[in-house]
């Protein structure tokens, strides 16, 4: 059976509709040149979907392999126990579905390269 993968962009969430925009155009630009409808977003708090909502989104479009990226920049208590442990609950409910949780935004070389290279003239 071919594996078919999905990948749900994790963002904090905001009551601010700006927040939501961003993240819907960041979903948009990442899914730009991917298999149609293969990347989602997700959200912890204030506004939907979640997490548990938008895996479930992707188990119903035919996912048997799910990536999550948290789009965090430092790695608080959402990354190191919310996260781990709403992605561990939803794995045991549907075990016949792979959920890998990948790490967060910040700790990622290249967004440190990225940021390094952004602000280098700003002072």
């Amino acid at each position: 059976m071919q594996k078919i993968t999905f990948l749900v962009l994790l963002f904090h969430g905001s009551k601010r509709e700006s927040a939501f925009s961003e993240a819907a155009s960041m979903v948009a630009e990442t899914g730009r040149g991917l298999p149609p409808s293969r990347v989602f977003p997700a959200f912890l708090q204030f506004v939907s979907p979640s997490l548990p909502d938008t895996l479930q989104t992707c188990l119903n479009q035919g996912a048997s392999h799910v990536k999550v990226y948290p789009m965090f920049v430092l790695s608080g208590s959402h990354v190191e126990s919310d996260i781990p442990a709403m992605v561990e609950s939803w794995r045991k409910k549907h075990p016949g579905v792979e959920v890998e949780l990948l790490p967060h935004l910040g700790i990622d070389p290249s967004f440190r390269q990225w940021l390094h290279g952004t602000l280098q003239g700003q002072l």
